[in-house]
């Protein structure tokens, strides 16, 4: 007997073995993936915005806007990415779209603020693309609110970045004012002639000098530069996208199949070696 004769004996002679183990799980993935709760998904892409562009000379520089490009690098990228990620921006999603009562976490009591974040973060998917872009994508079973939540976390991503460049600039003009205070009180001190008023501001090139940076300093601060650029938004999704059926069934039919060619090969070879 050739092996190819011996191949075919032995699926003739096992084939209800065979056809059982393939149509057992493939039944059972059919049946799970009309079983299991559907879930929606929404997606949003970005882009980040060159960090350079918030060089507070902008202001003052007619030539300063032509310098940077818009585009953001790889060190921005990541910068989102990081955002993104953080436990700011989690706990955010949790109180303001109230997921401890959505997802009914109420019973965990002091621990359900912490669930609901563990929650949503295994339903959500944060990933930087080879094009230099940021995806953020959302599952639910309600397909507006994996909507809200994707937006929302973008929203949330460019106040953040906004609120640290404001409170950076916040904080220089503060500094740079208490200084100039103090350069300007030991002038006056030093010529007691000198008016009290602004006037007294282009005694020095010092003074000059600290009193431009405090008006770029604010006029940074008050205007912050764009930290994002939204490439694509999220909307609710027709179709729910888990579980994907055909993927599942398929995917079960094959493993399925191999495992019973690999059983019908070789444990009853070695049967057959034994007897």
């Amino acid at each position: 007997m050739t092996l190819y004769d011996e191949i075919f004996y032995r699926f003739k002679k096992h084939s209800r073995f065979l056809m059982l183990i393939v149509l057992l799980p493939v039944l059972t993935a059919i049946i799970l993936s009309l079983v299991l709760p559907k879930e929606y998904l929404s997606s949003s892409s970005i882009l980040p915005v060159n960090s350079r562009l918030s060089d507070k000379a902008r202001f003052s520089s007619d030539e300063i806007a032509e310098l940077y490009s818009a585009f953001g690098s790889g060190d921005d990228l990541d910068r989102l990415y990081a955002t993104a990620r953080s436990g700011s921006v989690i706990m955010k999603m949790v109180d303001s779209f109230n997921l401890t009562g959505y997802y009914r976490l109420q019973h965990k009591k002091s621990l359900a603020r912490e669930a609901a974040a563990k929650e949503l973060i295994s339903s959500i998917d944060i990933r930087k693309t080879e094009y230099g872009e940021l995806q953020i994508r959302v599952w639910d079973k309600e397909p507006q609110m994996a909507s809200y939540i994707c937006n929302a976390i973008v929203d949330r991503i460019d106040k953040i970045h906004k609120e640290l460049y404001q409170d950076f600039y916040a904080g220089s003009v503060q500094k740079m004012e208490q200084i100039y205070s103090q350069k300007l009180s030991s002038a006056r001190a030093a010529d007691p002639g000198l008016e009290k008023n602004d006037s007294s501001l282009f005694l020095t090139g010092e003074l000059a000098a600290y009193r431009k940076s405090i008006t770029d300093f604010r006029m940074a601060m008050l205007n912050p530069p764009p930290t994002l650029m939204v490439l694509e938004k999220a909307f609710p999704s027709v179709k729910p996208d888990k579980p994907k059926l055909l993927l599942n069934v398929v995917l079960t039919f094959l493993v399925s199949l191999f495992t019973g060619i690999a059983a019908v090969l070789l444990f009853t070879s070695d049967k057959s070696r034994e007897s």
